[in-house]
């Protein structure tokens, strides 16, 4: 298996697991308090603001179930299936040749019969997200076409390693309708990650 099909697996597979968490349908013990729906609600602000945006016509428009995105031509694309059958279409930058440890990547994922709305799943998220991190996680309600309700989740974490490398993550979490949600999440350097075209290829999703 080719260094970059590992790493293409390895992401997409921690990303699935991460759905797989927000999706889980354990009850918590009785002595637990669950935290009420106006508790879950999102309190933040994206930074920097996030709003849809048209597709480049220098880009090119990728159809798939459900949704639609802007892609730069120069990215790649792959269409990976997880162990549990959860497909996650995948689109990556270009790398140099040996630089195995640079990822620049938007992901979109599919989740079928949600057993938790997009507010409960984005709560365990960024709960999941804080523990043993030491900068803040930012959870914000978005307005997103074709959603009836969207949350968008960003957080930095340390990939590890000598040189410090940190990894930002932005994860759009798009509720279709009660028995999908849609998650786009882009992921790349902390350092370059908001002047690089991660940022505009997310803003471009739509949900069909």
């Amino acid at each position: 298996m080719s260094g970059h099909h590992r790493c293409l697996v390895a992401v997409t597979t921690a990303l699935v697991v991460t759905m797989a968490a927000c999706s889980s349908s354990d009850e918590p013990e009785e002595e637990n308090v669950n935290p009420s729906q106006s508790q879950m609600q999102p309190t933040g602000t994206p930074t920097p603001p996030v709003t849809p945006t048209a597709i480049s016509s220098q880009w090119r428009t990728v159809e798939g179930p459900d949704f639609t995105i802007g892609v730069p031509g120069s990215f790649e694309e792959d269409i990976t299936t997880a162990a549990n059958g959860t497909k996650a279409y995948v689109f990556d930058a270009p790398r140099a040749e040996g630089e195995d440890t640079s990822l620049h990547r938007v992901a979109v994922l599919r989740d079928v019969k949600p057993k938790q709305d997009v507010i409960q799943q984005s709560f365990v998220l960024e709960e999941m997200q804080s523990v043993n991190n030491e900068e803040e996680v930012a959870r914000s309600e978005v307005t997103w076409p074709g959603a009836e309700k969207a949350v968008l989740v960003q957080w930095t974490n340390p990939v590890g390693g000598a040189d410090g490398q940190r990894r930002e993550t932005w994860q759009l979490m798009v509720q279709i309708n009660p028995d999908l949600i849609l998650n786009v999440v882009a992921l790349g350097d902390a350092e370059t990650f908001e002047q690089s075209e991660l940022p505009t290829i997310l803003s471009t999703f739509k949900g069909a």
